[in-house]
């Protein structure tokens, strides 16, 4: 006879062999953990990676406390996270991936833990499969780290928030039932304050992470009512200091004005509006699709193009709602018998509840928000497997949680190279939703990102073809890709589109402009860049810098001297205003002037090529040639450039050194652009008199 899964008791076990077990178990989850995620360790930065990472100047100091909370005080914790990452490792991506896959070994390994002190509360510990708590555990466990649903919460490095909110969520639960089972059990009367006090200080780094925390007083109170509740009574001592924090979260979103429906739709960029009616309605569809994600992860997908619900009694609609009714009836029904399982069901539901409800989202669906929920799903797969074939083999019931791992855990791994680049990526959400713009605008950013702006061109316009609510965007983008084209027209054109759909965007006026400028229609860039400036730019010291340069471009020297100087007054460090503000003194015939902005823009930036020309220019102007030539050559070695060559080669023909000069002269010839045949035809006559010589 083989043996039966009610042999295989690891509570028989010695306590050597069960901690053995246990260490065991833990080196397996970390293992498995690190080999399906191994080939995302350099995944590059996506979507809201950039304004969140990598041109966020609020993380750049973890020290800066007030700035990290200003840019997201609902997010602290994750932001000061991605602070300290920034502060050690700049913007290398394999920190920021190895923190990540940290995060979620700790979860899982949290998850392991919770599991394991579930089995000893007062309903479970007597049940038929306590006796497996072990494998349950470790299964589970397992399950949570391999199931290719996560990816997109591990891989995709801002929704760290997701999962270090799971983080300090799980350990303030487990945290908690552990107090609960020392309050129980006695003995030493103040160990239970110690886990107390620390499930509560999880519980506020858990809400100072990511709003959906906002749910853990309640998940506190559901395991107190399953797995403590004693007669008709709740133990409402320990729940009431979690049921305060309940308010915390929602009315610090209220104070910041986070949940006013118009601010709601403005910050997240939503691509629709959406009732709360229609996005609950269409909610249940989503929910069903969650699970069908859990069940046979396939055809995941970063942007879903999901049909928007207007009424109940649609067929689909109904039949999702009858089912989710029907899944959770089952889990009151199960309560008593199969405590655990039912369990699992109410966590999913209730952990999903803050963005699967009536609060509308940008996106009606979203993988990474099942990271939480998650667990409900692993604690079930294993629970029922083990209640389900209790009498059989053990070999079967091991056989199909191998099964399961190991399909999920190369479908993890399959799954990460998607996420290898914006390209990669956007052509999967291309391919599974076609007929959303989205993926079209984004996947033209990272083509017009590696300067291959026709394949950006053909995206952006594919996507204009299509209904959305980003046609803003597109043309925007379209725009930037024909400046940087030269396709001047064109991109004033589209910019102009956009100004007539959204005039109150300091940014379309400023890339007007310098199409404009680069078109010599100086007077319009000027008009636009003024405008810019009167709706408040983000970078205001930029425009005025650019409209400095093209009151250049017009002699309007003055005025061009007071835009620079406003630049720099605004961004200190601003090198290039000095540099601009330095030509235009020059040209002014205010040499001093120029040098000292000229020299401070060298102290910003030592290899500064063109500072180093134009200072030589300036002290070439006022007859200290040496000072120049010096200048010069710092330009030359720096980056060698045939104006430099050429003013070189004149002060040298100047002060008598031929040879000198001659060389220099040729270096002018190697390096001289062919469209300055002018000079390069006077260059040669020097080289051949001087060669008489």
């Amino acid at each position: 006879m083989g043996k039966t899964l009610s042999d295989f008791d690891l509570q028989g076990f010695s306590e050597k062999n069960r901690s053995a077990f246990r260490l065991i178990a833990i080196c397996l989850v970390c293992v498995f953990g690190l080999l399906v995620y191994s080939n995302s360790f350099y995944t590059s930065f996506h979507f809201d990676d950039g304004r969140y990472i990598a041109y966020n100047q609020s993380i750049r100091n973890p020290l800066d406390i007030k700035a990290i909370w200003e840019f997201y005080p609902t997010r602290f914790m994750t932001f000061f996270s991605l602070a300290l990452n920034y502060h050690f490792n700049k913007l290398d991506v394999f920190s920021y991936h190895v923190v990540n896959l940290i995060i979620h070994l700790t979860t899982a390994i949290l998850i392991w833990w919770f599991i394991i002190l579930i089995f000893y509360t007062p309903p479970v510990k007597g049940s038929e499969i306590a006796k497996y708590a072990e494998l349950i555990a470790f299964s589970g466990s397992l399950i949570f780290t391999v199931h290719p649903i996560q990816t997109q919460a591990v891989v995709y490095i801002s929704q760290r928030a997701a999962s270090l909110m799971t983080l300090f969520y799980i350990a303030s639960v487990a945290l908690f039932i552990k107090a609960r089972l020392a309050a129980e059990e006695g003995g030493h009367s103040e160990t239970w304050k110690i886990y107390y006090v620390a499930s509560l200080v999880t519980t506020v780094m858990a809400m100072s992470t990511k709003e959906t925390a906002v749910t853990l007083p309640l998940a506190i109170l559901l395991c107190e009512f399953c797995f403590f509740k004693s007669g008709k009574a709740l133990r409402w001592g320990y729940i009431i200091p979690y049921l305060v924090a309940l308010f915390v979260t929602p009315m610090h979103m209220i104070s910041i004005r986070i949940l006013d429906y118009e601010l709601v739709l403005e910050r997240r960029e939503a691509s629709f509006p959406i009732t709360p009616w229609q996005y609950l309605l269409t909610e249940f569809r989503v929910i069903v699709t969650y699970l069908r994600l859990l069940l046979v992860p396939i055809n995941q997908n970063l942007d879903y193009n999901y049909p928007i619900a207007y009424s109940l009694l649609k067929t689909p609609i109904l039949a999702s709602f009858l089912l989710l009714l029907s899944i959770l009836a089952f889990g009151v029904r199960l309560f008593s018998r199969h405590r655990l399982i039912s369990f699992a069901i109410f966590w999913f539901f209730l952990t999903l509840a803050p963005e699967s409800s009536i609060l509308p989202i940008r996106d009606v669906i979203n993988e990474h928000r099942l990271y939480l929920p998650m667990i409900g799903y692993s604690i079930f797969v294993s629970a029922s497997l083990f209640y389900l074939f209790r009498k059989r083999r053990i070999v079967f019931t091991l056989a199909i949680l191998i099964t399961i791992i190991m399909a999920y855990s190369i479908l993890t791994y399959v799954r990460n190279t998607v996420w290898q680049n914006d390209i990669s990526l956007w052509s999967d959400v291309i391919q599974k939703s076609p007929k959303k713009a989205r993926g079209y605008n984004n996947r033209g950013i990272a083509y017009s990102r590696i300067n291959k702006q026709d394949r950006a061109i053909a995206d952006y316009t594919k996507g204009l073809g299509l209904k959305s609510n980003i046609k803003v965007k597109l043309y925007f983008n379209r725009g930037l890709s024909y400046s940087k084209k030269r396709l001047y027209d064109d991109a004033i054109s589209d910019f102009t589109r956009v100004i007539r759909i959204d005039p109150f965007r300091a940014k379309f006026y400023d890339h007007r402009a310098f199409a404009y400028g680069q078109k010599g229609l100086y007077d319009q860039a000027i008009a636009d860049y003024t405008k810019a400036l009167r709706l408040n730019p983000p970078l205001p010291a930029r425009t005025y810098n650019n409209r400095g340069v093209v009151y250049g471009k017009k002699q309007l020297y003055d005025q061009a001297i007071a835009d620079y100087t406003k630049a720099i007054e605004l961004k200190p460090n601003n090198s290039k205003a000095y540099v601009n503000r330095g030509i235009a003194y020059g040209q002014k015939h205010l040499y001093d002037q120029a040098i000292a902005d000229y020299t401070k823009a060298i102290e910003l930036g030592p290899n500064n090529v063109k500072a180093y020309h134009n200072r030589g220019e300036a002290y070439l102007a006022k007859g200290i040639q040496d000072r120049a030539l010096s200048d010069f050559n710092k330009a030359i070695e720096i980056a060698p450039n045939p104006n430099s060559y050429f003013r070189k080669a004149v002060i040298l023909e100047d002060m008598g050194r031929i040879q000198d000069a001659v060389e220099a002269y040729k270096n002018f010839m190697v390096y001289a652009p062919d469209q300055d045949a002018t000079r390069a035809g006077y260059v040669k006559e020097r080289i051949e008199k001087l060669k008489g010589k």
